[in-house]
């Protein structure tokens, strides 16, 4: 008999990954119609679907001894200071709530990586383990190889170089030595995203839908998470429309590699550092560093159109690698590899020698998930 789609944990995760984001694009809308600075919503959005796993599984598996409680609680109380000021900044307006948020980031992002090393318990259940670090390097690099592509190719095909000049400044060699050290600092925004949508969402979805029809329905999901922030942050007014159809693309697209970066090395933190990368890679091709930049958009068709053929070109191809076309290659949901680790403690083993591609190896049936 099938197991049914909306389990209660399931449920948990979406009402406070969607609840809570729809709800808080209601402050966010009159924040903006008042003239209140509101660059604080999306860095406290981008936690919530972190959040959603954290507090599914605190709720329906704290009997289970591998459960990482303290890096939960402690990521959760973060997300509590981060709630607080945001709601703070829409009653007391201000610029230098964003500057407070950044240092409660900064600052939990520090606490959460020494938790992380002297972690004790085994995180891979969860998916806090780190992987293949080889692997995730190589998996940034390639995306930042693409990345530029995509926005050389789209130049030529436009004629809009401004933002190649924008490249070749001087100041953009200080910005590419800090990407790493300010990943590492502000890790907990971009860990909070891929954690709900990669680690948990990821694997469900390709275990229930198929590898393909997953990976799709994970994209649009998380495109429509965003519309909030289309409708009243990215988008100039008139634009919500052309906001969300942008953000579905590039979420949809996006989530080919990610998803093949997440099968591949098989760590959240691939998934994190790219998004990260994603992220903050826009600052090489723009004067204006601030995060204003993100907001007042005009899109129109032709430029969705074309981005869209960009980046199926570019990230489409990994979805006919094995690591997308197979189920045996799929990661697996943190309610098997838990049940793994229940039953068989002693037979999960992680293996990274040439040959082999499992992670997750269960000894009495010989059955392998690729790394």
């Amino acid at each position: 008999m099938k197991e049914k789609f909306f389990t209660k944990e399931r449920t948990i995760f979406l009402l406070i990954a969607f609840g809570i984001t729809y709800i808080m694009g209601i402050p966010l809308y009159f924040a903006k119609q008042k003239g209140i600075d509101i660059n604080i919503f999306p860095n406290f959005q981008m936690h919530l679907p972190a959040a959603g796993v954290m507090i599914a599984m605190l709720l329906t598996r704290k009997s289970d001894p591998n459960l990482p409680k303290k890096f939960y609680y402690t990521y959760l109380l973060g997300v509590l200071i981060l709630f607080s000021l945001t709601i703070i900044s829409f009653f007391i307006p201000g610029n230098q709530w964003l500057s407070y948020s950044s240092l409660v980031m900064v600052a939990f992002s520090v606490v959460l990586w020494i938790m992380l090393i002297n972690q004790k318990k085994n995180n891979r259940a969860y998916g806090l383990d780190k992987g293949s670090i080889k692997r995730v390097l190589l998996a940034a690099l390639i995306f930042v190889v693409l990345y530029f592509a995509r926005i050389f190719i789209y130049a030529g095909i436009t004629g809009e170089w401004n933002e190649i000049n924008a490249l070749l400044q001087t100041r953009n060699l200080g910005l590419a030595a800090m990407l790493i050290p300010n990943f590492l600092l502000t890790m907990m925004p971009f860990f909070g995203e891929e954690y709900g949508w990669r680690t948990y969402l990821q694997p469900i979805f390709q275990k229930d839908f198929g590898m393909w029809k997953g990976i799709f329905l994970l994209g649009l999901v998380w495109g429509l998470w965003h519309l909030p922030l289309n409708l009243f942050y990215y988008s100039a007014d008139g634009m919500g429309a052309m906001s969300l159809m942008n953000q579905i693309v590039n979420c949809i697209t996006l989530s080919f590699f990610l998803g093949f970066v997440f099968n591949y090395s098989k760590s959240t933190w691939s998934a994190a550092l790219i998004h990260f990368l994603n992220n903050n890679m826009v600052l090489f091709f723009v004067e204006d560093v601030s995060s204003s930049v993100l907001q007042n958009n005009i899109y129109s068709i032709q430029s969705i159109l074309l981005l869209f053929g960009l980046s199926a070109v570019l990230f489409g191809p990994f979805m006919f690698t094995k690591w997308m076309k197979k189920d045996e290659y799929r990661m697996k949901t943190i309610e098997e590899r838990a049940e793994e680790e229940r039953m068989n403690p002693e037979d999960t083993e992680e293996d990274e020698s040439p040959g082999r591609v499992s992670e997750y190896r269960k000894i009495d049936s010989g059955k392998q998930v690729s790394k």
